[in-house]
């Protein structure tokens, strides 16, 4: 297991303090922040809506007694729907990760490659597809702790199914706590 995920999880208040603190910091939404340190599902629909200007970044506290709950409940009406939309976001996220998990710079790196490629191949009539199978992919990547990355390569059940415009369920497996699936592209 990462050491560095291991402190995160364990000091996550720390973590996040320590961290808006930091000047070389990537500019981030301070609300998906937390996501990114224990290293859950983030979506990219909610950061390419904050970046844009188009949602605020905020989360909703609920306090209860001693108890404070803390919940990123932005929700996102903005859809990344081509190439460009996706790399933007996808780069933001990237920045923040590498910044976080310097050692995943290479993997993330040519997760993008095959990704763009990917979007190269099936032409601007089915990029939606190739979101939905990164969403899909990314979804499975957080429930299952053996995978990196690098898997997506060989995840060919998985992107044979998002890229068949005639199928739009696929396996839809919660990632590191997403809180259920978004629609994409509808």
């Amino acid at each position: 297991m990462n050491v560095i995920w291991e402190y995160h999880i364990q000091h996550k208040k720390k973590a996040l303090e320590n961290l808006k603190s930091q000047i070389s910091k990537p500019l981030f939404p301070m609300s998906l922040w937390e996501t990114v340190l224990i290293d859950q599902y983030i979506n990219l629909n909610k950061l390419y809506a904050i970046q844009s200007g188009q949602a605020k970044d905020e989360e909703t506290i609920h306090k209860s007694g001693q108890f404070k709950f803390i919940f990123n409940q932005i929700q996102s009406k903005v859809t990344i729907y081509d190439q460009g939309a996706w790399g933007r976001a996808f780069d933001i996220y990237a920045d923040a990760l590498t910044f976080t998990y310097p050692h995943q710079e290479g993997e993330l790196q040519a997760y993008c490659r095959y990704i763009q490629k990917l979007f190269e191949q099936v032409g601007s009539y089915k990029h939606c597809n190739v979101i939905k199978f990164d969403q899909k992919f990314w979804k499975e990547l957080a429930a299952d702790s053996c995978l990196t990355y690098d898997d997506a390569k060989v995840s060919q059940a998985l992107l044979y199914g998002s890229l068949d415009a005639n199928n739009s369920s696929g396996r839809n497996h919660s990632r590191r706590g997403a809180g259920g699936s978004s629609e994409i592209c509808q």
